[in-house]
């Protein structure tokens, strides 16, 4: 399996067989895309982090719009209806426990109206 830089087989055979189709067919990675890729993975844990802390924030204002009965800071009433989002859902645990990294940078919003 190529996955960027590193190369894992089961076995010496493959490697060397995949190691000979990617000198004949160039199909390696090139030193910018290297760099980028590189770049791009220090600052992954600090994106991932600011996306999941941004999301559950959005999440957590559009879920009380959703359950306020009156236009709720500056949104309209009924406009929205639900949000799901793993940091509005209800349950019996704490989901705090199940994901102390935050929650996914995902949700879902149904609109009325």
């Amino acid at each position: 399996m190529w996955l960027s830089p590193v190369q894992i087989f089961p076995t010496e055979k493959e490697a060397g067989e995949l190691k000979k189709q990617r000198a004949a067919l160039g199909s390696t990675m090139g030193n910018m895309e290297s760099w980028l890729l590189l770049r791009s993975l220090r600052t992954l844990g600090l994106r991932v982090s600011q996306q999941s802390q941004t999301a559950t924030e959005l999440a957590e204002w559009l879920h009380a719009a959703a359950a306020s009965s009156a236009d709720f800071d500056g949104i309209p009433a009924g406009a929205v209806v639900q949000v799901m989002h793993a940091s509005v859902q209800m349950t019996s645990f704490d989901k705090r426990k199940q994901m102390p990294g935050g929650y996914g940078a995902v949700f879902a919003v149904l609109v009325g109206r």
